[in-house]
């Protein structure tokens, strides 16, 4: 199976990854730092590594290696530096920085974690020696609020969290698929920042239906988008995470798979 992957930037930060005149940003953790000791106006320039990978460590909740983006870093830092604001943000976007997970007072889920990873795998940003099964959880209600978060590998460690808590859920138990699935990355610059998505609806009433049923391509097109977009739907994928970009509806996303020739409007195909 091939998955596509879309990015987009957002408007404030705290949530998402953001790209403005105030800099960049994943969720709260700022990428770009003002160089105060220049002579006259304050240039922007990346953040010191290894801060960048203890401060998106924190936004993830997973380490982080951060070092295979730093020359894309420097991009967006020149563009903000030479007032390009548009350039910045598609610099900013071809990092693929993938949105971090939502404050929640629930513990992630098990898909949740899964895509996590995925992304930032995929995203090359993920640390070559992480390890699931060096990397428990605390279950969720432990004391001291600390449940979803990662716990000592150590079990002989003696703490009030790990002996109320007598069971701990293994991050390896919560990966039930390979990491190491091809992705194809068909990401060309944007022209416009893509706005948040909303969350995406059930399946319609009724579908788009193939306007042209005697041309074999025209069929084989529309069959697959159904198939492609009726699965996002009922996995609940649909207009979430990586795949926000892909509509908000079946039919959206549907319409966006089929070429122009063939009826649809050849957005996401």
């Amino acid at each position: 199976m091939q998955f596509e992957r879309f990015f987009c930037l957002d408007a404030e930060p705290g949530s998402g990854v953001l790209c403005d005149e105030r800099g960049l940003f994943v969720g709260d953790a700022p990428l770009l730092e003002r160089d105060a000791e220049r002579v006259g106006a304050a240039k922007w320039r990346s953040r010191p590594l290894g801060e960048l990978n203890l401060e998106l460590a924190k936004a993830y909740d997973l380490p982080i290696a951060f070092d295979a983006k730093m020359r894309g870093l420097a991009t967006v830092a020149g563009a903000l530096n030479s007032g390009d604001v548009t350039k910045a943000q598609i610099a900013a976007l071809l990092l693929q920085l993938p949105d971090p997970p939502a404050l929640t007072k629930s513990d992630p889920t098990s898909a949740e974690i899964v895509d996590l990873v995925g992304a930032l795998k995929a995203s090359n940003l993920l640390h070559r020696d992480w390890d699931p099964t060096k990397h428990p959880r605390w279950a969720a209600g432990s004391p001291g609020g600390v449940g979803g978060q990662f716990a000592p590998s150590d079990e002989g460690a003696d703490t009030d969290a790990s002996r109320a808590d007598a069971s701990r859920t293994q991050a390896q138990l919560t990966l039930p698929v390979p990491l190491d699935v091809p992705l194809i990355e068909p990401f060309s610059p944007p022209s416009e920042i893509v706005p948040p998505i909303v969350l995406p609806n059930t399946l319609p009433r009724s579908l788009p239906q193939n306007p042209y049923p005697s041309r074999p391509k025209c069929r084989k097109e529309w069959a697959e988008a159904e198939e492609y977009c009726r699965g996002l739907s009922e996995k609940g994928l649909l207009g979430k995470g990586d795949y926000r970009g892909m509509g908000k509806t079946v039919e959206q996303c549907m319409r966006g798979r089929v070429s122009q020739d063939c009826g649809g409007n050849g957005m996401f195909g």
